[in-house]
């Protein structure tokens, strides 16, 4: 975590904002925007807290019930509150400064993940994880929203596309250090600790941003009332049938494609034998999967056929779901997760990217909160994920859904042609 501060040095005012030195000509266009590297670095940061909350959750409930659905609904508790708050929280980031929602809901997150590590140094009650975790998702929920149409904010729309790669790249990088540090941390000390550790990424990922120095250029001029906003953008979900479509696609691909993320812990210690050390590493072959796919797509000067595109990495995804259910090896299963992760990053990038393509430029933030509503069927995927576990076993429980998962896509390709068109 601690080689993100080299990056601080290379913040020098000027009158546009903080920038790497006197010139940048060498770098892509979307990092000559100062506000931009400055949510880069904030991105990893949150990054860390996001893919070391899934480590410690997952591992500390497996531990302390022994319960595969117990594990699911752990998960699926910091990932459910998106359904709820997702669009509202859209609302919010269309009417106020996205800067000012991203400051203060980073503090309020790393705050949420303090009191989990006071919950968990001593006796683990399990309700009171789940309810904080369930807090901790709706925290995010809105970061996740405000950070996204950010993005898209300070570059506009031509460099949109690999504006929203980067972010995810950053955050697929803090990933794989959460990923390592929460592993450590676990077969070191205990969840308490590795909570701890996140929270203070959390916690310098929201200071980060009062480096910002402009709404961008692409903010929304006109604002109106939160619920006004909901009543204008009702309409506009009723009438745009590709944005509906898209919504229903990416709800699919988190319900078959990432509860995958339900069976690491179970696939670690019971069918390999495993520590908390071996999940840290096949978490962290995950993250490190995801940031060359994502390296990779952002360097394309243009991407063309982003649909078409969209619809063939579906289908990839429960291929590689597949090969993670067959792996019998700690290095098969980190191979196995490299190729799944570095795939479910490409549907992330491309979903978010299409949906707020398909919505005037004043309604993107509320867009992104119906991408969030729809990653909010999170908790179904991984309940059924663990249900499906205790029932028939991990291996055929991630077949299952990977074919689910092959079906969504091949359907979206024959059925929805607006989809293919974008």
């Amino acid at each position: 975590m601690f080689h993100v501060f080299l990056l601080f040095p290379l913040f020098r005012p000027s009158q546009r904002g903080y920038c790497f030195g006197r010139h940048v000509p060498a770098l892509p266009s979307t990092l000559k925007y100062a506000d931009f590297r400055v949510l880069i670095v904030s991105s990893v940061l949150e990054g860390i807290g996001f893919r070391g909350q899934l480590v410690v959750v997952g591992w500390m409930l497996l531990e302390e019930s022994g319960s595969p659905f117990i594990v699911g609904l752990g998960i699926g508790s910091f990932l459910a509150p998106n359904a709820l708050v997702g669009i509202f929280g859209g609302a919010v980031t269309d009417r106020l400064d996205r800067r000012r929602v991203l400051r203060l809901t980073s503090l309020a997150l790393s705050l949420n993940t303090l009191v989990l590590a006071a919950v968990t140094l001593h006796d683990i009650v399990i309700w009171q994880v789940i309810l904080l975790t369930v807090i901790g998702g709706g925290l995010r929920s809105v970061v996740q929203t405000a950070r996204q149409s950010y993005a898209y904010d300070i570059v506009g729309a031509p460099e949109a596309l690999r504006a929203l790669a980067l972010l995810t790249l950053a955050l697929r990088i803090g990933g794989l250090g959460g990923a390592l540090a929460t592993g450590a941390a676990l077969s070191l000390w205990g969840a308490g600790e590795a909570y701890l550790v996140l929270a203070l990424a959390l916690l310098l990922s929201g200071i980060v941003v009062y480096w910002a120095r402009s709404k961008g250029q692409a903010a929304p001029v006109n604002t109106q009332p939160v619920f006004e906003n909901l009543r204008e953008y009702a309409g506009e979900l009723r009438t745009n049938a590709t944005l509906a479509w898209l919504v229903l696609l990416t709800a699919c691909i988190e319900v078959f494609g990432f509860s995958h993320l339900s069976a690491f812990p179970v696939l670690i210690r019971d069918e390999l034998g495993g520590s908390g050390g071996d999940l840290g590493l096949a978490s962290g072959a995950s993250s490190a999967g995801g940031i060359v796919a994502v390296l990779l797509f952002s360097v394309r000067h243009e991407v063309r056929r982003q649909g078409v595109i969209f619809l063939t990495v579906t289908v990839l995804y429960g291929l590689t779901i597949l090969l993670l259910g067959v792996s019998q090896t700690l290095l098969m299963v980190m191979l196995a997760a490299a190729l799944v992760s570095a795939i479910a990053s490409l549907t992330d990038v491309l979903s978010q990217i299409l949906v707020q393509r398909a919505v005037p430029n004043e309604m993107r933030g509320r867009a992104m909160g119906t991408w969030a509503l729809a990653i909010g069927t999170a908790p179904l995927g991984h309940l059924q994920m663990g249900a499906l576990i205790s029932a028939f076993g991990v291996s055929t429980a991630l077949a299952i859904n990977g074919c689910a998962l092959i079906a969504s896509g091949i359907a979206a390709a024959v059925l929805v042609a607006r989809i293919r068109r974008l």
